[in-house]
């Protein structure tokens, strides 16, 4: 079908020409440095804003009448309404509704930037030359800036994995980034031949740093997306080379390079020394080594799914795995011992579905996959001119990298990721059915439940986004006076920082446990205990809280509840000295000191602090010692692993 007539009005050009801009481009370099996580709440309130606006543009009079708004018809977009509507569903089932927020209004944000990027690049003959001018920017501008930190941090000295997770700023995350550069690569590749004049090169140069930085930052999720990428193109340019402009004689150019890439990666794999870096990151991609934070990966899937077979078929709910992931410590594989223990996600975004949304989620997400698939391969095959095939081609290669990285990453816990994958599948929609020259009267029921949805949606994205962003503020400011001693001001940013609509932090740490560790470091010791058992409610099996209410309930003679805690702490976290000490102090005070020896010499003696030698050095009698002679320690929070 042909191309609807361009519409006349200016401004609804200009609309739908920048906004993949600002999608892709703009939003990726998002980040505001007093945020606790300084990338994904900035980046949501920042598209909410841009949403508001593009929103009540398109359906201003003058210009959605000149919009196709039938497109929002697609199964795709109905798929992916579902898995949004799953996820606020799932909250239903969540023993903390907060903790899930933030994904439902992300869900619902990305489904509003599906349905805009339909609607457009239905609408417009130039969207092609948009979407490709866009990812040309995002590759240079997210390209230059891994390129910079990388010869800053001079990474290419010593090439190994801690080097690159070392670099921060700007970049931030390296294997959340790296996992961008994945997904935009492949349409910054299809810019090439889509664009012109001086454009054409400047894709390739981006696209040649894109896949540099990808290959040398050493993200193994990036690695397998990038060879998905690579499998996808030569399959379907070597099925119709025609279609993408290129002589019939080059399928056979295609299919001997396929062949021998696969046969150098084989061979690369197998005979590399192991004292080659990327070589012994592909070979420890399933370790079951628990010194690798892989061995950690798969212990986490176990328990994963434990945790899917006790919640089917409704799930855990949003947001709500990692406040029950330390449940599964006992009677289970999970080892923390030698492993950062803070695992937001399980690091395989089904899995992470599957536990949080269930059976609802699950197969909404996968079909609202599979429907891409299926809309990119009719799309290529229908395709008419190679602009198309070469933009149908790039978009399931996107897809089939979102795909690959989300076995082993969680791209659908970031903005950016999400974002990205909406205008992927949008390309995939517009290139199955093309333009229509339907009338806009076809479109005027979708275009009213769009406005609906997508204003409520934004309705509720913006204040929880805006909410969450000062709250993160007054974290990071809680968490400096946590470090510097200063309990008065760590107890008032913890408490700016409460709000019902977001009871965890960033790293999933109760923000009254922050309010009530400073008002134990001050004495009140009721008060602290008060929001210590809050903390519990909101977040239950975290050894930071229940350590510290195990020792304020024997200051205050509950005696039981400290034993009960304590054991429950030895039981849960072995590998934590300081409550098995707690314990072992809790033990001597209470007159079972030979108790209290076998238990300290579970642990290290150069673990031990002196004091608590000393104390067991004098050898009371029972019953001796009182409460103001305990021995606490302030047990270190989680440390930050996915920050972004």
């Amino acid at each position: 079908m042909s191309d609807v007539a361009a519409p006349r009005s200016a401004l609804a050009r200009w609309l739908a020409g920048l906004f993949p801009a600002f999608l892709l481009c703009v939003l990726a370099v998002v980040r505001d440095p007093g945020a606790l996580d300084s990338g994904h709440v900035p980046r949501l309130l920042v598209l909410n804003a841009g949403l508001v606006l593009a929103v009540l543009l398109a359906l201003t009079p003058s210009i959605r009448g000149q919009l196709n708004w039938g497109f929002l018809r697609s199964g795709v977009v109905y798929a992916y309404a579902g898995y949004a509507g799953a996820v606020w569903i799932s909250l239903l089932f969540a023993s903390n509704p907060s903790a899930g927020l933030l994904d439902a209004c992300r869900s619902g944000a990305a489904l509003v930037v599906l349905c805009l990027c339909v609607v457009f690049f239905s609408s417009f003959l130039e969207w092609r030359v948009w979407v490709a001018k866009a990812v040309v920017l995002a590759a240079l501008v997210c390209g230059g800036i891994g390129l910079f930190q990388c010869i800053g941090n001079r990474v290419w000295m010593s090439p190994t994995r801690s080097a690159m997770e070392a670099i921060t700023g700007a970049m931030g995350n390296v294997n959340l980034f790296t996992g961008y550069l994945a997904l935009i690569m492949p349409l910054c590749m299809a810019a090439i031949p889509v664009l012109r004049g001086v454009w054409s090169p400047v894709a390739a140069v981006a696209g040649g740093n894109v896949l540099f930085l990808i290959v040398v930052l050493q993200c193994r999720s990036a690695w397998i997306a990038t060879v998905a990428v690579v499998v996808v193109f030569f399959v379907f340019v070597g099925m119709r080379p025609a279609a993408f402009g290129l002589p019939v004689r080059c399928r056979g150019f295609f299919a001997a390079g396929a062949g021998a890439g696969l046969l150098a990666a084989v061979l690369f794999f197998v005979f590399a020394p192991d004292d080659n870096p990327f070589a012994f990151r592909m070979r420890a991609v399933f370790s079951e080594d628990i010194r690798f934070s892989d061995g950690g990966r798969l212990m986490v899937w176990r328990e994963t799914l434990r945790m899917i077979a006790d919640h089917f078929p409704f799930g855990v709910g949003a947001g709500n795995f990692t406040v029950h992931l330390q449940g599964y410590r006992e009677g289970g594989g999970l080892d923390f011992s030698q492993i950062n223990s803070n695992w937001n996600q399980p690091h395989n975004d089904y899995l992470w579905i599957f536990a949080e949304k269930g059976v609802l989620g699950m197969i909404t997400f996968m079909g609202l996959l599979l429907l891409g698939v299926s809309a990119g391969v009719q799309g290529v095959f229908r395709s008419q001119r190679k602009e198309d095939a070469w933009m149908g081609a790039a978009a399931l290669a996107g897809l089939a990298a979102y795909m690959s990285d989300s076995l082993f990453s969680f791209p659908l816990d970031r903005v950016n990721h999400q974002v990205a994958l909406a205008v992927i599948l949008a390309i995939l929609v517009v290139s199955k059915n093309g333009a229509s020259p339907r009338s806009p009267r076809s479109g005027v029921l979708p275009r009213r439940l769009f406005a609906i949805v997508a204003l409520g949606i934004l309705a509720v994205g913006i204040p929880v986004a805006w909410i969450s962003l000062d709250q993160e503020q007054h974290v990071r400011l809680a968490r400096e006076a946590m470090e510097r001693g200063h309990w008065n001001t760590m107890q008032k940013h913890a408490k700016l920082a409460r709000t019902p609509l977001r009871t965890l932090d960033a790293y999933a740490v109760p923000v009254s446990f922050l309010e009530g560790f400073a008002l134990m470091k001050k004495g009140r010791r009721d008060d602290a205990i008060e929001l210590f058992e809050l903390a519990d409610a909101e977040n239950p099996n975290r050894y930071y809280i229940l350590n510290n209410l195990a020792i304020l309930y024997a200051e205050r003679g509950e005696l039981e509840k400290s034993r009960n805690l304590f054991i429950k702490l030895t039981r849960h976290f072995p590998e934590q000295h300081e409550p098995v000490i707690n314990f072992a102090v809790f033990l001597l005070d209470d007159g079972s000191e030979a108790e209290a020896r076998r238990l300290l010499a579970t642990v290290p003696k150069e673990k031990i602090p002196e004091a608590v030698l000393e104390k067991f050095s004098r050898s009371p009698e029972p019953g001796a010692a009182s409460g103001n002679g305990r021995t606490r320690f302030a047990t270190p929070l989680d440390l930050p692993e996915n920050a972004d």
